[in-house]
This record gives structure tokens, C-alpha cells and sequence, in this order.
């Protein structure tokens, strides 16, 4: 989606040998979720009526301060009518951080049944910004087979500057990385990638993926050369591999993907497909074969290859 969904690490994981599947939730410190919510720059508007007072408290977190500081930030913007959905975030974490107190700090095992209330933002914003990472203990054959972890990191263009922080550490300590991408070209968020890149050197170069997710997208005419000009999908593309080469990236490793109807068709395979997903797999299938059937033969062959 275009809003930021992601709100802490989760890492996905075959449970040991005889240990049940669970949830494992590790919360940050009282002071460490007081600092990040006045350096999260979704609040920052909200937060620069005093800035003094948000940058001390960022610094020192004394808890009744800065509780009082926040519902004073909130009574400020309703009075000003501004950002009635940021002021009642700030509420709502509020109310979390006094019902999770307990936790914080600490570590929490729950059962997987219940891992919505730890990854979704539908469960309450204020219960996310507590969390610093979720471990997912899954009977997952593969995972299990191979003994590896799957952590899903927020982005590197988060909102949350702690959660950044964990992300490039990720980004530095993981054996594969993949980034993911929408299929219209990389954002302007690929310079922090650069800056990351550089300090790293080769350790992030030689393991980094880059998946260009929801493909489906393009129109079939955006496949076809007109008039001797480039097809437009070889606009998009170079402008996804002009910055990969740009950092020494291997270009071999973009791929072009569409999560949904690859969902649908594992939904198939296990005969668990409702008769209006049926339909759009449908839908989708014919419009991928149209725009494949559609490719122009002499357009770039590393792009033909990926798309066919």
C-alpha cells in the first residue's frame, strides 16, 4: 500500500526442535519508545510548537514530562485544527504505554493466533510504536529444511528513525538482501540506499536483490515499440537499472514480480480460492498473457527475458 505498514522488525523463523509455534515480541525500553516518538517524524509537525521542549525530552525521556508534553502537543493541535489523525496516534500511544508499561523492556510470548495485534496497524498504532521486533516462530517446511530467518524490516525511508537504525543494521549483518520496489522505478529513497551502500562497500553489493513488485500494473501499449522510439516499458526499466549500475549493483539480480496473482495461484493450488478470487486470477491471467503476447521482439533483451 502507499502508507507505511511496516512498524517493526519481524522475523520469521522454524521453531526449535519440540517447541511449539509462538510469537515472541521484544519491546523497546520506556525511555527508549518516549525518544522515538518525539524523533518520529510523523508527529514532527505536530511536535514544533515547543521544539525545544521535544528536542530535551528526546534527548532525556523523563516519563511524566513527557506524557504531559505529548497530551499538551495534542490539546494544541486540536485547538489549532490540525492533524486530527496524528493527534489521535499520539493518544492512542498514550494509552498503550501506560496498559503495556509492564512489558516494556522485556520480552513477551504470545500465540501465533494473536500475531495481528503485534503487526497490524488495525489493532492500534499506539500498541506498534512500543515494539521493536517480532519474532515469528512458524511450522514453515522450508524454513525448517533450510534452518534460515526471514526478517521483514520497515523501509529505509520509515517515518520512525529507530526503526531505520534496525533496518540498516539488517541490511549490514543479513546474507541476502531484497529490495523491494514498485515496477514504476526506483524512488528518490534509493539515495539513502546509495549513502548506506558506500559505507559497507561490497558486503550489501554482493548480496542485494531487487524485486520491482506489482508488474501487472503496466498497459498492454506500454509494450510495444511505436514510430522507431522505445517502448515505454524500457523507460521504466532504465530507469531502474541507471541507478543500480550507478552503485556497482548487478543488474542480473532485478526482478519483475506481481504478488497478487502469485498469491492467488498458491490459493488454487490448495483448493482454498473463494469464487471472486477465481475470478480475478481470471482477470489477471488473461491481461499478463495479453501484454506478454504483446512484447515487441526487439526491445531490450535483458528486459524481454525478465518480463517473458
Amino acid at each position: 500500500e502507499d502508507a507505511e505498514c511496516t512498524f517493526s522488525v519481524g522475523v520469521i523463523a522454524a521453531p526449535g526442535p519440540g517447541e511449539e509455534e509462538r510469537v515472541q515480541v521484544t519491546y523497546y525500553t520506556a525511555e527508549e519508545a518516549l525518544s522515538n516518538i518525539f524523533k518520529h517524524m510523523r508527529y514532527y509537525k505536530l511536535f514544533s510548537w515547543d521544539e525545544d521542549k521535544t528536542k530535551a525530552l528526546a534527548a532525556n525521556p523523563v516519563e511524566a514530562d513527557a506524557m504531559e508534553h505529548i497530551q499538551a502537543t495534542v490539546k494544541h493541535a486540536r485547538e489549532q485544527g490540525q492533524d486530527e489523525e496524528e493527534a489521535g496516534e499520539l493518544l492512542d500511544f498514550v494509552d498503550a504505554f501506560k496498559q503495556f508499561k509492564n512489558r516494556l523492556g522485556g520480552t513477551h510470548i504470545d500465540k501465533l493466533d494473536n500475531l495481528p495485534t503485534y503487526v497490524r496497524k488495525e489493532e492500534g498504532i499506539g500498541h506498534l510504536l512500543l515494539i521493536r521486533i517480532v519474532h515469528m516462530y512458524m511450522n514453515n517446511p522450508v524454513l525448517a529444511k533450510q534452518g534460515f530467518n526471514i526478517a521483514d524490516t520497515p523501509g529505509t525511508d520509515s517515518m520512525n528513525q529507530a526503526a531505520k537504525d534496525i533496518t540498516f543494521t539488517y541490511l549490514k549483518e543479513a546474507d541476502a538482501v531484497i529490495y523491494l520496489a514498485e515496477a514504476r522505478g526506483l524512488s528518490t529513497n534509493f539515495e539513502v540506499i546509495r549513502e548506506e551502500i558506500s559505507k559497507y562497500h561490497t558486503s550489501i553489493r554482493d548480496k542485494m536483490f531487487i524485486v520491482a513488485n506489482k508488474a501487472d500494473v503496466y498497459e498492454v501499449k506500454s509494450m510495444r515499440k511505436e514510430g522507431g522510439r522505445k517502448a515505454p516499458i524500457e523507460v521504466v526499466y532504465e530507469g531502474i537499472v541507471n541507478p543500480l549500475r550507478s552503485l556497482g549493483l548487478n543488474e542480473e539480480k532485478l526482478f519483475f514480480t506481481a504478488g497478487r496473482i502469485s498469491e492467488l495461484e498458491q490459493k488454487k493450488k490448495m483448493g482454498t480460492m473463494l469464487p471472486e478470487e477465481e475470478s480475478q486470477y481470471n482477470t489477471m491471467s488473461k491481461a499478463l498473457a495479453d501484454k506478454k503476447a504483446a512484447l515487441s521482439s526487439d526491445i531490450n533483451p535483458g528486459l524481454l527475458a525478465k518480463l517473458q
